[in-house]
Parts: structure tokens; C-alpha cells; sequence
């Protein structure tokens, strides 16, 4: 959140964020010594750039995402990986804030990745109650209903793995204003479908 964007301006010397980027697991070694090179060859990078010139050159190249070039450029090295799992993005508001986004790396699926906190993840019983739960709602398939995939239990890290939607949830749209009478009908015969 906050203080990843005002983390974002701050500034770290060029070696460092290539260092950060291999200790990431983001790229192999082989692949950002290529793209280093690359970079090298771009007229005013060798005297002029620094990390967010190169963070931008590589979101620009659809290298990175510009959520991992905040972690970068704020001198962490992430994590982006959670098992199978390399997180791309962070969702900020909505309904959906706190979830991140993330790419099932076997299948290159996008997901959300819902990591649980508080007793959930202390207390095995709360956790078996919240794993119980996911896998009902896993077994559910309907185009109306968001998926759920699994739960994830990493030791340090527990997380529900869902169906990545976009767009606007219901909620949000009604404040927007009302909808003529035949899409509220076809949005209510959806809502009931998926019930």
C-alpha cells in the first residue's frame, strides 16, 4: 500500500536492483545478464539512468510488472513466490483488497491469492475449518460463481487460491446507478443460477 509507493521513490544504485532481481527468482542469472546488456545499449543509460530508469525500461518491456519493480526498487527482494505460485500484482481496493494477483507457474493460469492472517493461521483448527470450507466451495463449477482452486499451507505462509475475476463486483456498479429493468433481470437471473 503506502508504504510500498513511498518506498517506490526511493532510489538504489543499478548493480543493486540486478542483485535484488537475481535474488528475486523473477529471471534466471542467464536472462538478466541479457537483458543488462540490452539495457547497456540504451543511448544515455550509462550516464544518466538509475534502477527506476531501469525499472521502467523493464515494465515498458513487459520484463516485470510494476508491482515488482516497487519491491525491487524499495531493496527487497521480494517474496514473489508462494509454492507453485509468482505474484505480479497487489490489489489495493475494492472488494478484493489485500489479495494479490499471481500466475500459476505449471499452467501459467492467473489467480488470486487470498493469504489468511490472524487465528486462521495460528490455531490448527481454525485453519482445518478454513480448508474445509475451501474445498466445498472448490466443488462448486458454475460460470456464475467465482472458483476457488485450493488451499496453500506454506508453513509461515497459508493463502486460498481462487478464480482471478475482473470487472466491477454488483455492489460497486449499483452505486453507480440504476440499471435499466432487462440487464437488473438478467443479472438477477445469473445471481440466482449461481445459488
Amino acid at each position: 500500500g503506502t508504504e510500498v509507493r513511498e518506498l517506490f521513490w526511493m532510489s538504489i544504485p543499478i548493480p543493486n536492483f540486478w542483485s535484488l532481481l537475481q535474488q528475486s527468482r523473477l529471471l534466471a542469472p542467464e536472462q538478466c545478464q541479457q537483458l543488462a546488456g540490452d539495457f547497456a545499449q540504451v543511448k544515455g543509460a550509462s550516464d544518466q539512468s538509475n534502477a527506476r530508469t531501469l525499472a521502467e525500461w523493464l515494465v515498458a518491456r513487459n520484463v516485470l510488472s510494476r508491482y515488482q519493480t516497487m519491491i525491487l526498487l524499495a531493496g527487497r527482494p521480494g517474496p514473489f513466490h508462494y509454492g507453485d505460485y509468482k505474484v505480479y500484482d497487489r490489489i489495493e481496493k475494492g472488494r478484493l483488497a489485500g489479495c494479490f494477483r499471481a500466475v500459476h507457474g505449471p499452467t501459467g493460469h492467473p489467480v488470486l491469492l487470498q493469504f489468511l492472517t490472524g487465528q486462521v493461521i495460528q490455531d490448527p483448527s481454525a485453519w482445518a475449518d478454513a480448508v474445509q470450507n475451501t474445498l466445498a466451495a472448490c466443488a462448486v463449477q458454475s460460470p456464475n460463481v467465482q472458483r476457488f482452486f485450493e488451499p496453500v499451507d506454506l508453513g509461515s505462509f497459508k493463502f486460498v487460491v481462487a478464480e482471478d475475476l475482473r470487472g466491477v463486483a454488483l455492489d460497486e456498479r449499483l452505486a453507480m446507478g440504476r440499471f435499466p429493468p432487462a440487464e437488473a433481470c438478467r443479472l438477477a437471473r445469473q445471481a440466482a443460477i449461481g445459488l
